[in-house]
């Protein structure tokens, strides 16, 4: 059994625009992102989350109880989880299937590396995922052109943004010998 029952109607996620996919978990989700980034960048608890997630060596050292703020944390990620998947199931799919979350996890990941691990970047950059998403399936159907060319520009547009940190974080010097 893969699949459950269909979610009873006055459970699914009112549709904000017609004739589209837009529901109501987008406009939480729209919502979660700057309350996440007051979490993280005006809260003790989020500067203890930002330390212990950078070095948790130092947030020991420095009194921070890391096993609290990784519970704090992994309570934080599952509710936000679990509205994405009341999203896709309320908004989307109304019912639970096997194959509901084909590879989420991971795009998730390279979402938030592309928004730098902002919050607040993780909006343009999640749009820009479900553009391409979007625009590789309908040129697939309309022209035929495989839909793995999304895989292609999302890892080029992850290995771009990476190159560029790189450049911006370390500077790059050539040592020229003393006959040149």
């Amino acid at each position: 059994y893969p699949d459950s029952p269909d979610i009873r109607m006055d459970a699914e996620f009112p549709i904000l625009l017609r004739a589209t996919r837009l529901h109501l978990g987008v406009l939480l989700s729209l919502v979660a992102a700057p309350l996440v980034w007051l979490l993280i960048r005006r809260t003790t608890l989020g500067f203890s989350i930002s330390v212990v997630g950078e070095n948790p060596e130092a947030a020991a050292y420095g009194g921070i109880p890391i096993t609290r703020v990784l519970i704090y944390t992994a309570l934080i990620s599952g509710a936000l989880a679990g509205l994405a998947g009341a999203g896709e199931v309320g908004g989307l799919h109304f019912q639970v299937m096997a194959g509901i979350s084909p590879g989420y996890g991971y795009t998730g990941i390279v979402i938030a590396m592309l928004a730098r691990l902002n919050p607040l970047g993780v909006v343009p950059a999640a749009l820009f995922f479900a553009i391409v998403v979007t625009g590789a399936e309908a040129m697939s159907r309309a022209t035929g052109v495989p839909v793995f060319l999304a895989d292609v520009i999302q890892g080029t547009a992850l290995v771009t943004m990476l190159i560029a940190q790189l450049f911006s974080t370390y500077r790059v010097r050539t040592h020229l010998s003393a006959s040149e």
